[in-house]
Protein backbone atom coordinates (compact mmCIF):
# COMPACT_ATOMS: atom_id res chain seq x y z
CA UNK A 1 0.00 0.00 0.00
CA UNK A 2 1.30 3.02 -0.83
CA UNK A 3 4.02 1.95 -3.24
CA UNK A 4 5.36 5.43 -3.91
CA UNK A 5 8.32 5.00 -6.32
CA UNK A 6 8.34 1.22 -5.57
CA UNK A 7 10.42 1.12 -2.54
CA UNK A 8 10.36 -1.37 -1.30
CA UNK A 9 8.19 -3.61 -3.67
CA UNK A 10 10.57 -3.59 -6.53
CA UNK A 11 14.15 -4.41 -4.71
CA UNK A 12 11.97 -7.02 -2.43
CA UNK A 13 10.44 -8.72 -5.70
CA UNK A 14 14.10 -8.96 -6.74
CA UNK A 15 15.66 -10.35 -4.11
CA UNK A 16 12.33 -13.07 -4.49
CA UNK A 17 11.83 -13.47 -7.51
CA UNK A 18 9.55 -16.72 -7.01
CA UNK A 19 6.84 -14.25 -5.28
CA UNK A 20 3.60 -12.37 -6.72
CA UNK A 21 2.95 -9.00 -5.83
CA UNK A 22 0.54 -5.63 -6.53
CA UNK A 23 2.33 -2.61 -5.94
CA UNK A 24 -0.91 0.31 -5.54
CA UNK A 25 -0.37 3.98 -4.69
CA UNK A 26 -3.53 6.09 -5.01
CA UNK A 27 -1.26 8.23 -7.31
CA UNK A 28 -1.34 7.57 -11.16
CA UNK A 29 2.24 9.23 -12.33
CA UNK A 30 3.73 7.08 -9.30
CA UNK A 31 2.16 4.23 -10.85
CA UNK A 32 3.03 4.46 -14.50
CA UNK A 33 6.28 5.17 -13.23
CA UNK A 34 6.80 1.99 -11.38
CA UNK A 35 5.42 0.10 -14.09
CA UNK A 36 7.77 1.60 -16.56
CA UNK A 37 10.34 0.49 -13.92
CA UNK A 38 8.96 -3.24 -13.34
CA UNK A 39 8.77 -3.39 -17.34
CA UNK A 40 12.47 -2.11 -18.05
CA UNK A 41 13.69 -4.52 -15.87
CA UNK A 42 11.76 -7.07 -17.13
CA UNK A 43 10.16 -8.46 -13.70
CA UNK A 44 7.52 -10.67 -13.97
CA UNK A 45 5.07 -11.59 -11.13
CA UNK A 46 4.30 -7.78 -10.69
CA UNK A 47 0.47 -6.25 -10.62
CA UNK A 48 0.62 -2.06 -10.77
CA UNK A 49 -2.67 -0.58 -9.59
CA UNK A 50 -4.03 3.04 -9.29
CA UNK A 51 -6.49 3.80 -6.38
CA UNK A 52 -7.18 4.21 -3.19
CA UNK A 53 -6.72 0.80 -0.53
CA UNK A 54 -9.95 1.60 1.12
CA UNK A 55 -11.79 1.37 -2.45
CA UNK A 56 -9.51 -1.35 -4.25
CA UNK A 57 -9.39 -3.35 -1.30
CA UNK A 58 -13.49 -3.95 -1.68
CA UNK A 59 -13.00 -4.86 -5.63
CA UNK A 60 -13.74 -8.96 -5.84
CA UNK A 61 -10.02 -8.76 -7.52
CA UNK A 62 -8.26 -7.61 -4.38
CA UNK A 63 -10.53 -8.26 -1.60
CA UNK A 64 -8.76 -11.56 0.73
CA UNK A 65 -6.36 -12.24 -1.75
CA UNK A 66 -3.00 -11.84 -0.16
CA UNK A 67 -1.17 -13.09 2.70
CA UNK A 68 1.06 -10.22 3.43
CA UNK A 69 0.32 -6.09 3.13
CA UNK A 70 3.76 -3.99 3.46
CA UNK A 71 2.99 -0.67 3.83
CA UNK A 72 4.56 2.54 4.05
CA UNK A 73 3.41 5.23 6.82
CA UNK A 74 0.55 6.41 4.16
CA UNK A 75 -1.97 6.78 7.26
CA UNK A 76 -2.10 6.37 11.30
CA UNK A 77 -1.30 2.34 11.78
CA UNK A 78 -5.33 1.80 13.00
CA UNK A 79 -6.26 3.02 9.19
CA UNK A 80 -3.63 1.51 7.47
CA UNK A 81 -4.78 -1.92 9.85
CA UNK A 82 -8.26 -1.16 8.84
CA UNK A 83 -7.22 -1.14 5.04
CA UNK A 84 -4.95 -4.08 5.20
CA UNK A 85 -7.59 -6.19 6.31
CA UNK A 86 -9.82 -5.16 3.24
CA UNK A 87 -6.60 -6.97 1.59
CA UNK A 88 -6.16 -10.19 3.72
CA UNK A 89 -6.93 -13.46 3.88
CA UNK A 90 -8.57 -14.78 6.57
CA UNK A 91 -6.51 -17.53 6.97
CA UNK A 92 -3.05 -18.05 4.82
CA UNK A 93 -2.40 -20.85 2.70
CA UNK A 94 1.06 -21.01 4.23
CA UNK A 95 2.15 -22.78 6.65
CA UNK A 96 2.58 -21.10 9.99
CA UNK A 97 5.52 -19.64 11.16
CA UNK A 98 5.63 -18.26 14.42
CA UNK A 99 8.37 -18.77 16.55
CA UNK A 100 12.10 -18.99 15.53
CA UNK A 101 13.05 -20.87 12.47
CA UNK A 102 15.87 -23.27 12.45
CA UNK A 103 18.13 -20.32 11.58
CA UNK A 104 17.07 -18.65 14.78
CA UNK A 105 15.17 -15.98 13.04
CA UNK A 106 11.63 -15.17 14.55
CA UNK A 107 9.22 -16.00 11.93
CA UNK A 108 5.48 -14.08 11.57
CA UNK A 109 2.34 -15.51 11.17
CA UNK A 110 0.59 -14.94 8.31
CA UNK A 111 -1.77 -13.24 7.37
CA UNK A 112 -0.05 -9.83 8.43
CA UNK A 113 0.58 -6.57 8.07
CA UNK A 114 4.28 -5.06 7.91
CA UNK A 115 4.06 -0.98 8.19
CA UNK A 116 7.59 1.21 7.76
CA UNK A 117 6.60 3.80 10.27
CA UNK A 118 8.57 6.88 11.76
CA UNK A 119 7.65 9.51 14.44
CA UNK A 120 5.91 8.69 18.28
CA UNK A 121 4.11 5.54 17.33
CA UNK A 122 3.10 5.41 20.90
CA UNK A 123 -0.60 6.73 21.19
CA UNK A 124 -1.20 4.75 17.40
CA UNK A 125 0.12 1.31 19.02
CA UNK A 126 -2.17 1.97 21.91
CA UNK A 127 -5.34 2.41 19.73
CA UNK A 128 -4.58 -0.31 16.92
CA UNK A 129 -4.15 -2.80 19.75
CA UNK A 130 -7.74 -1.92 20.36
CA UNK A 131 -8.97 -3.52 17.03
CA UNK A 132 -10.63 -6.80 17.54
CA UNK A 133 -9.15 -8.36 14.51
CA UNK A 134 -5.61 -8.09 15.84
CA UNK A 135 -3.62 -10.98 17.44
CA UNK A 136 -0.53 -9.45 17.71
CA UNK A 137 2.02 -5.98 17.35
CA UNK A 138 5.36 -5.93 17.66
CA UNK A 139 7.98 -3.26 16.48
CA UNK A 140 10.78 -3.94 15.43
CA UNK A 141 13.52 -0.93 15.12
CA UNK A 142 15.14 -0.42 11.50
CA UNK A 143 19.25 0.38 12.78
CA UNK A 144 21.87 -0.91 11.03
CA UNK A 145 25.31 0.60 10.53
CA UNK A 146 24.92 3.56 8.70
CA UNK A 147 21.20 4.34 9.60
CA UNK A 148 22.28 7.58 11.74
CA UNK A 149 23.78 9.31 8.39
CA UNK A 150 20.19 9.06 6.69
CA UNK A 151 17.75 9.64 8.95
CA UNK A 152 16.17 6.52 9.80
CA UNK A 153 16.94 6.23 13.60
CA UNK A 154 13.10 6.90 14.45
CA UNK A 155 12.29 4.64 11.67
CA UNK A 156 10.45 1.34 12.83
CA UNK A 157 8.34 -1.67 10.94
CA UNK A 158 5.53 -2.34 12.66
CA UNK A 159 4.68 -6.04 12.32
CA UNK A 160 0.40 -7.01 12.88
CA UNK A 161 -0.52 -10.07 12.33
CA UNK A 162 -4.17 -11.21 12.69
Amino acid sequence: LGTGGGLPGIPLKILKPGIRMTLLDSIQKKVAAVRDMVDRLSITGVTTVCGRAEEVGKQADHRQKYDLVLARGVAPLPDLIKYARLFLKHESGLPEGVGKGEDGRERMRLPALLAFKGGMLGEELTKAKRLGSVKSIRTVDLVFPGSEEISLFEKKVVVVEF
